[in-house]
């Protein structure tokens, strides 16, 4: 049954495992089990677990700061999505950095189990490296979470996440960071070049 509602009948099973699909995260569950015998006498109720699935939510960006380099090209909904109009900073010399940002609930923080970070971009020099960071609140400090390695000027995704900790990268008003930085060292122009950055909860 869902929450305190009336007992109904889920499913049935003639192994020993069942998989009770389509819940409502954030909603409890309470089960029992009957078996029956060759000529259909039913057991005795089993005892009763209860069991609440975790709630799930997608946030996009809702803003940007430009660290070094210049912005030449798309805006914040850029980053909302998977679609090649992407946001582009440009930098003569070394590095190219932004970050964007995103603020959950503060409710959901409070219970927040996972985090998970998307991001697709590629810099427009092979030449040059790529570093993705997430800000981390209890150190103050960026955490580095793939690179530095060689850019690709090809689109590349990638997915960060934690389970053990996700609270640290979430400050206490809900906000989240979440670093594209790109290095050159011959100090020829180039530039990152975003098209999507994602955040996922689980709380």
């Amino acid at each position: 049954r869902s929450g305190g509602g009336a007992w109904a009948q889920i499913g049935s099973s003639t192994g020993s495992t069942f998989t009770n699909t389509g819940l409502t995260g954030g909603t409890a569950y309470s089960y029992y089990v009957t078996a029956y015998d060759g000529v259909g006498n039913e057991s005795a109720a089993s005892a009763t677990a209860t069991a609440t699935p975790w709630s799930s939510r997608a946030y996009q960006p809702n803003g940007y700061t430009i660290e070094q380099g210049t912005l030449t090209g798309g805006s914040l909904s850029s980053l909302y999505s998977n679609d090649s109009v992407r946001l582009h900073v440009t930098r003569t010399g070394t590095i190219a950095s932004f970050y964007a940002r995103t603020t959950i609930a503060v409710a959901e923080r409070a219970t927040l189990r996972k985090l998970a970070i998307s991001y697709n971009g590629y810099a427009s020099s092979p030449s040059a490296s790529m570093t993705l960071a997430v800000w981390n609140w209890s150190t103050s400090s960026w955490q580095t979470v793939d690179g530095p390695r060689a850019a690709t000027t090809g689109d590349r995704s990638f997915t960060w996440t934690n389970t053990s900790a996700p609270r640290n990268y979430v400050s206490s008003a809900g906000e989240i960071r979440y670093r594209v930085r790109g290095e050159r060292p011959s100090g020829a122009s180039f530039n990152t070049r975003t098209d999507q950055i994602r955040y996922t909860i689980e709380y």
